[in-house]
């Protein structure tokens, strides 16, 4: 079946992850005091969700549980309660940088007979490497075009959005790949300079960047390293690119392991809550539940942006207005007593 165009886009890469699907249903739920419970409810068809490269950061401090769904699959449960939005995000840091970075923002605003809560939480653009800017590649417009379809599901505003996002895919596969290579080709030449042998000279290897690109990236895409490296070893005609690569193990491992990550998040499904005290009045989320806003299909446009998800809720303050009413009453019953004493005063004294 032929998917919409942002979706192939986005999807370059899919045919390659295409085992271990996982379903991620992420709740964060804010409290009257502005504490903050955070629900990670993980689904999939084996116990290997409790791997430790989840693409989202679940450690040991989090209350987790195992069961079986009704249809057989297991679903794994990961609570986790925090005082207030900046000791979650703490807890959501990754400083490894083979995990989603998701970061949240919360104000609570007392105005009087009601209480205000802002809640926004983005999840960061997950490109891993970062070695080639995507608008080298893919004009703002595009990447707009993109972010409408993706995240609203809106029709194309005419057949050329169309034919303007096959040309962009095309592009966007070239950009995604070269930004990828650009890491293991520098592991190669770094580790050549320490090197330092005669027979693979740095600049040998600057001149052939490009053979050595159309030789060896395909295979880098799908984890073949070994299979890259023997590509490289045959463009560069030495067999010292193994030499290097072993000068610059802690590169290549570092590479891998961002590749893994961008595959380890492309491969699963997500869908995002957020509930507030009250009753929500404003969000940007495409769907609401309830009292809960809610976000799903967005984790494609986080390989080439942020995604940003806010909602706002008011709470009505009824002890407030509970101390309102005992004042008016209290007010009235004054003012009662005084008209009553103000009427006996004035009443006739028969002598």
């Amino acid at each position: 079946m032929r998917l919409s165009h942002p979706h192939i886009l986005l999807a370059a890469c899919l045919t390659f992850f295409l085992t271990g699907c996982l379903e991620f249903d992420i709740s964060t739920e804010v409290h009257d005091d502005a504490s903050v419970t955070r629900t990670v409810l993980v689904t999939g068809d084996s116990a290997e969700i409790f791997d430790s490269e989840l693409p989202v950061s679940i450690d040991d401090r989090w209350t987790r549980s195992l069961d079986t769904s009704a249809e057989g699959k297991f679903v794994m449960t990961a609570v986790r309660s925090f005082p207030d939005a900046d000791a979650m995000n703490a807890a959501l840091s990754d400083s490894a940088g083979v995990r989603l970075r998701i970061t949240a923002s919360l104000t609570k605003s007392f105005n009087w007979f009601f209480t205000r809560y802002s809640y926004s939480e983005t999840w960061h653009h997950y490109d891993p490497f970062g070695n080639i800017p995507l608008t080298e590649y893919l004009a703002p417009a595009e990447l707009e075009l993109a972010r409408e379809h993706i995240l609203t599901d809106a029709p194309y505003k005419n057949p050329g959005d169309s034919l303007a996002l096959e040309d962009a895919e095309r592009r966007f596969e070239e950009w995604r790949l070269r930004n990828m290579f650009e890491s293991y080709y520098t592991a190669v030449l770094d580790g050549a300079r320490t090197l330092n042998h005669p027979e693979l000279p740095p600049e040998n290897i600057e001149a052939k960047k490009e053979a050595l690109f159309e030789a060896g990236a395909h295979s880098l895409d799908q984890g073949r390293l070994e299979e890259s490296a023997k590509s490289f070893a045959a463009v560069l005609q030495s067999d010292h690119v193994y030499d290097a690569l072993a000068a610059n193990t802690e590169a290549v491992d570092r590479f891998d392991a961002r590749r893994r990550m961008v595959g380890n998040v492309w491969k699963h499904d997500y869908s995002a809550r957020i509930k507030l005290p009250g009753i929500l009045q404003k969000t940007n989320a495409p769907s609401i539940e309830g009292n809960t806003a809610v976000w799903s299909d967005f984790i494609n446009f986080c390989y080439i942006g942020d995604v940003s998800m806010t909602a706002d809720s008011r709470s009505v303050n009824w002890w407030m207005i509970i101390l309102l009413a005992i004042i008016i009453v209290m007010l009235l019953l004054s003012l009662v007593a005084t008209a009553l004493r103000r009427r006996k005063a004035n009443l006739p004294r028969w002598q």
